[in-house]
This record gives C-alpha cells, sequence and structure tokens, in this order.
C-alpha cells in the first residue's frame, strides 16, 4: 500500500509517498516550482537527487525541474511575440542568454493527492497571473507525478491559456539520472534523431545532422554531450535506455503534434549522472519558432513523460 507523509523542508513542505514493502518512493516540494527531490526504485535513487533545502534553493544544475515557459535556452533574452518585444533576465553568463524560463521556482497548490494499493500521484497546480513583464500572459500550470508498481514513474503536464490574447508556450524537463558510479562506466542507446548545430553561443544554426553514435547500445565512455536533437521519426513515443551496474533505466517521452519532439542530453563533468532533457521545442523557439506551441485563448497543450527501471538480475 502506498503512503504519503509532510515534513518541513526549510521554509517549504517536502511530501514523500512511498511503499514500505517495495522500497519504491518519491519527494516534491509543491511550494517551490513543483521540484521533484528525488525517486527511488527497489530503494535505490534513480535521480541525483535534492537533499537539502539549501540545495533546492540554489540548485546551479537545475536538477530535476519542470521547465517554462521555455526550456533551454533564449538567445540574449530577447523575443518578438505579436508586435510586441518582451525581455527575460540573463541568468546564463557564459552564452550572455536566457536559461530555462521561470526556473521553477513559483508556488504550485496541492489539487489533490490519490494513494492506492499499486500507485501513488499527486496533482499540483500553478496559476500564473501575468504580472511578469517578460512573461505577461495569464495561464494555468498542471503538474501531475504518478509512481506505481512496476517500477514506472510518469510526469504529465499540461499548460492552458487563460488569458484574453494568444501565448508562446514551449514546456520541458531536466532531470539528472544516477549512473551509480561513473558515466564512463555506463551503456546509452537513443533514437533516430538529428543532431542540432549550435554557435558559440549556444544559438541553433539551423543546420542539422544524423547522428547514430548511439543509436544501438554503445559505452559511453570520455564522450561529452550538452547538445540537443530533434526527433522526426517517432511514432507516439521516443524511448532511450541507460545500462548501469545496477540496472536499465528506460525513459521515454510522448512524441507528435504538440507534444516533446526534442531532447537536450547533457553528460556533467562530475560524470555521475546523465541529463536527459524533453522539450516540446527547439533552444531559442520564442526566435526561431521551431516547434514552438501558440495557444489561443482557452486552448491548452499536454504532454507526458517518465522512466521505469529493471534490476539487473542476482
Amino acid at each position: 500500500m502506498y503512503k504519503y507523509k509532510s515534513a518541513k523542508f526549510g521554509d517549504f513542505t517536502k511530501y514523500t509517498f512511498y511503499n514500505d514493502k517495495t522500497g519504491n518512493s518519491f519527494s516534491i516540494v509543491p511550494e517551490y516550482g513543483a521540484s521533484l527531490l528525488e525517486v527511488n526504485f527497489d530503494g535505490h535513487s534513480m535521480l541525483d537527487s535534492l537533499q537539502t533545502n539549501g540545495e533546492l534553493l540554489k540548485n546551479d544544475w537545475y536538477k530535476n525541474i519542470i521547465l517554462y515557459p521555455f526550456p533551454n535556452r533564449l538567445k540574449n533574452g530577447k523575443y518578438n511575440f505579436e508586435g510586441k518585444k518582451y525581455q527575460f533576465p540573463i541568468n546564463d553568463l557564459n552564452t550572455k542568454n536566457a536559461l530555462h524560463g521561470f526556473e521553477a521556482k513559483d508556488f504550485f497548490e496541492i489539487v489533490s493527492i490519490d494513494c492506492s494499493e499499486k500507485s501513488a500521484e499527486i496533482h499540483c497546480r500553478h496559476q500564473n497571473k501575468g504580472d511578469n513583464p517578460a512573461y505577461p500572459f495569464t495561464f494555468l500550470l498542471d503538474v501531475k507525478m504518478c509512481l506505481s508498481e512496476e517500477n514506472k514513474f510518469t510526469i504529465e503536464l499540461i499548460l492552458k491559456n487563460e488569458g484574453q490574447q494568444k501565448i508562446p508556450v514551449g514546456l520541458g524537463w531536466h532531470p539528472y539520472f544516477n549512473c551509480f558510479g561513473k558515466s564512463n562506466d555506463a551503456y546509452l542507446e537513443i533514437p533516430d534523431c538529428q543532431f542540432i548545430e549550435v554557435d558559440e553561443f549556444a544559438i541553433p544554426t539551423h543546420e542539422q545532422f544524423e547522428y547514430s553514435y548511439f543509436q544501438k547500445k554503445k559505452k559511453i565512455g570520455n564522450v561529452v554531450l550538452d547538445n540537443a536533437f530533434e526527433l522526426k521519426n517517432q511514432k507516439e513515443k521516443a524511448v532511450f535506455n541507460l545500462f548501469t551496474k545496477l540496472g536499465k533505466l528506460t525513459y521515454w517521452q510522448e512524441t507528435g503534434h504538440r507534444k516533446f519532439n526534442y531532447v537536450q542530453i547533457f553528460t556533467p563533468s562530475h560524470r555521475k549522472s546523465i541529463a536527459i532533457e524533453p522539450m516540446t521545442c527547439n533552444i531559442d523557439a520564442f526566435n526561431s519558432k521551431e516547434g514552438l506551441i501558440t495557444l489561443e485563448q482557452e486552448e491548452h497543450c499536454s504532454g507526458k513523460f517518465g522512466f521505469t527501471f529493471q534490476a539487473m538480475e542476482s
């Protein structure tokens, strides 16, 4: 049976959902960006987790956060929409760009919690009143996280335009998957995709190339990645496999119309984890319009992603 408990986490409250028999659990802080702290299967941490309130507030690596209203980078923080100019703060000093939209610091209320014999789910909601001059649009963002037996974790994002005008939208997630050792010793397998070339400021040049290096299971070794890819030929779902000494993690994201047709893969310098980040749009999509979702009044978009884990047989 799944249960949940709450506890103080600095100035916030942490909610932990768990099953004592299986060792499966996850923790979330709704009040601060609906931030996912950790996910455990069979007692093993699937993510490079956030252990303390201080880590959550600092979070230089943007670990495991929901990305909105755009993922990845926005060139110089600037964009035009419907004839008006807007400016996001520059928070990526190396490239002089805006990075990851609102940085998942907004307050989310809990809409519902459901615990049963086989699963645990929390539904959180953020109501944005359009009072940010960088993105003065009114919207609702719903985040649903569900942990179920057979080691399955799923997140669904739903963003609805609550305002009187069109709004531009990009969604994403920024998970760091645990390699249970060095990423050099893990193996990776990714679906058919196009490598997106970027300039010295990490903005796309509009050139793309076939990328086949990891299309068959291959050791990561010394490969360094911080690259975006477009998933052009996937039907309904794109699947990525990460093989570690403890077992196989299978990550997936929905693809298709207004779904997660892009991904960023990043190998941090500490080589302990790998980020596989779903995105509904390309880098700098507010300017290039590549994959950008435009929502009319009362219109919404939604998409799911998640992962499973299969322990290695002893």
